[in-house]
């Protein structure tokens, strides 16, 4: 029996199978440390350490080169969205604190996906900005994450689709609702406590 033809078909999808594997392992391993940078970023936004946070943020955006090329993408498209997700929150949630801003898709080195997951995200992150901006009395600040807030919320509320394309994305959006619910509570709470006090 000659098995030879089935060998080289065997041989070379082995070879096929063995370079996505490196690929692979690549991407997780970049996974690990774009992920932890972001994380990084966020909290460093929230201590009001910009110039670092910024640096965190463009070691990834720069990363993001790289994994977005055909190399990698879409054929890894589960993790790299992730990374993406995580970059995404960062990067708007910066823009937002520092320039008062909202980043659109087009502006950003990311993937659909990690736009719209990302943008839910950054929804919690200016809740912890507005409690932030309550304990050091600045009002005009928390009105302003505020209304960043119900506009994220807003601008995603059409993205209704099942779970089978969007996994969790529904129980994002309800978290989202319910930390907005959450955060216009508490500023008035305290607009009332001041007027109490004035009186």
């Amino acid at each position: 029996m000659d098995v030879r033809n089935v060998e080289k078909d065997l041989d070379k999808i082995r070879k096929n199978l063995m370079n996505k594997e490196e690929k692979l392992d690549e991407v997780i391993k970049l996974m690990r440390e774009l992920v932890r940078r972001c994380s990084t970023a966020i909290k460093l936004i929230h201590s009001k350490k910009y110039t670092r946070a910024r640096k965190e943020i463009d070691v990834v955006k720069e990363a993001m080169k790289q994994l977005l090329s055909k190399q990698y993408y879409p054929q890894f498209s589960d993790k790299i969205d992730h990374i993406a997700q995580e970059y995404t929150e960062a990067e708007v949630l910066y823009n937002i604190v520092t320039h008062h801003k909202l980043l659109a898709r087009h502006e950003l080195r990311t993937t659909d996906i990690g736009y719209i997951y990302g943008m839910l995200d950054v929804i919690g992150e200016l809740k912890r900005e507005i409690y932030e901006s309550i304990i050091y009395d600045n009002g005009k600040d928390a009105r302003t994450y505020y209304d960043f807030m119900r506009q994220i919320y807003d601008l995603l509320l059409p993205f209704k689709f099942s779970n089978a394309l969007l996994r969790e994305f529904r129980r994002k959006q309800d978290v989202g609702r319910i930390q907005i619910e959450q955060a216009s509570s508490d500023i008035i709470r305290v607009i009332e406590n001041k007027n109490n006090k004035k009186r």
